[in-house]
C-alpha cells in the first residue's frame, strides 16, 4: 500500500505583495477558527470585509513601517505574523518608559498586529518560532519594546504570550463588527531596550521570582526602591508589589495574609530563625558597601561583617522584615 509523502519543514520568511491574495485567504481562515464560534455571524463577516483582502494585504506588504512573515510549508501558507509601528495607548507608552535604559532613553513600542496558525499546526513549536521572527521584526523597526492586544476571552492565546515573556500592562476597547469587546494589553522589552538576549533551553525557565513574605508592604516597597530596585507595576498594587533587581531577578513583597495564601507552612521568625540565604554578586567592592549602606539607611540593619577573602569581597544585609541579602564581589586578581 503506497504511502503518503512526508511533509516538509514549515519555512519561515518575509511576505511579498505577491503573497497578498494567500495571505489574505489565510488571515480570513485563521480568524474565523479562533473567533466564530464567540461572534456573531453578522460581526464576524463585518470584520473579516474590513481587515481581510487582497486590498487590504497588498496595503500592508507595501507599507515600510510593517513587516510580515510567513511560515510556510509545501508551497502552503500555514501561519503568520505582522509587526508595525501604531500609535501605542497610554498604557503602553507608561509602561515601556519606566524601562528605558540609558543606551535607549526614547521607549519605541512596536505592535504585534497578529500571530495566527492554523489550528493544524497548534503545538508543532511554529507559534515559537513566529515569535522569535516578530522580536527580531520589532527589533530591526527600532522597536525597544513588543507589544499587543488580545481578548480577554482568548485563554490559550494568553498563556502563549504570557510563557513568552509578556506581561499585562492595561486593557482597550476592540470591535468585532459592531460589537465592542475587551483586549487585553500585553508588553515585552527587545533586546534594544537594554535587556539582552538570553539564551535558554526551550521549555526552561529564564527567569526567578522570589516571594518574601512582608509585615509592612508599603515600607518593604520603599527599602527596594532605595536600594535602586526598579519597582515591576504590571505586578504591584496597593497591598502587594514586585521589584526587579536584573531583567531575570524579581523580588514579590507579599504581605503575611497573602503569603499565606501560598503555603500551610508557618511563616519564618527571622529574628531567631534563617529561611534561606540569597546573595548578590556586584561589580565592585564600592558597590558591595554602596548597597549596604543604603540598605542601612533606608531602614535596613547589618547582617554581618565584610570580609576579604583575597580572591572574594562579601558584605550583607538585612531588609527591614530580617531577610538577609548577601553581597560579593570577585577581586581583580580571581577575574583576570
Amino acid at each position: 500500500m503506497p504511502t503518503a509523502p512526508e511533509s516538509s519543514a514549515p519555512r519561515l520568511r518575509r511576505a511579498v505583495v505577491a503573497d497578498a491574495a494567500a495571505l489574505a485567504a489565510l488571515a480570513a481562515e485563521t480568524f474565523t477558527e479562533t473567533f466564530a464560534a464567540d461572534n456573531r455571524p453578522e460581526d464576524l463577516a463585518a470584520h473579516l470585509a474590513a481587515s481581510y483582502g487582497v486590498a487590504q494585504q497588498t496595503a500592508e506588504l507595501q507599507d515600510p513601517g510593517v513587516i510580515t512573515l510567513v511560515a510556510e510549508q509545501d508551497g502552503a501558507l500555514v501561519g503568520f505574523a505582522q509587526i508595525r509601528h501604531a500609535d501605542a495607548p497610554v498604557s503602553v507608552t507608561a509602561a515601556a518608559s519606566t524601562t528605558r535604559s540609558a543606551t535607549h532613553p526614547a521607549a519605541v513600542p512596536v505592535e504585534l498586529q497578529r500571530l495566527y496558525l492554523r489550528r493544524v499546526a497548534h503545538g508543532t513549536g511554529l507559534g515559537a518560532a513566529l515569535m522569535h521572527g516578530a522580536r527580531e521584526a520589532a527589533v530591526a523597526l527600532g522597536g525597544t519594546h513588543l507589544w499587543l492586544g488580545v481578548w480577554e476571552r482568548n485563554p490559550r492565546a494568553i498563556a502563549f504570550y504570557m510563557k513568552s515573556g509578556f506581561v499585562r500592562v492595561g486593557s482597550h476597547d476592540f470591535f468585532v463588527g459592531d460589537d465592542r469587546q475587551t483586549d487585553w494589553l500585553l508588553m515585552t522589552p527587545l533586546p534594544s531596550a537594554g535587556h539582552p538576549a538570553r539564551a535558554s533551553r526551550d521549555g526552561m525557565p529564564d527567569q526567578l521570582y522570589i516571594n518574601i513574605p512582608v509585615a509592612d508592604f508599603p515600607r518593604s516597597m520603599a527599602f527596594y526602591e532605595a536600594l535602586g530596585f526598579t519597582r515591576v507595576p504590571e505586578y504591584s498594587g496597593d497591598d502587594a508589589g514586585c521589584v526587579a533587581i536584573t531583567d531575570t531577578v524579581f523580588v514579590m513583597l507579599c504581605p503575611h495574609a497573602k503569603f499565606r495564601e501560598f503555603t500551610p507552612k508557618a511563616i519564618c521568625d527571622t529574628t531567631q530563625a534563617v529561611e534561606m540565604l540569597l546573595n548578590l554578586r556586584c561589580d565592585s567592592r564600592e558597590a558591595v558597601d554602596t548597597l549596604v549602606a543604603t540598605a542601612l539607611a533606608s531602614g535596613g540593619s547589618t547582617h554581618d561583617v565584610a570580609e576579604d577573602f583575597g580572591f572574594m569581597y562579601t558584605h550583607s544585609f538585612l531588609d527591614p522584615d530580617g531577610h538577609g541579602w548577601g553581597l560579593f564581589c570577585p577581586t581583580p586578581s580571581s577575574s583576570e
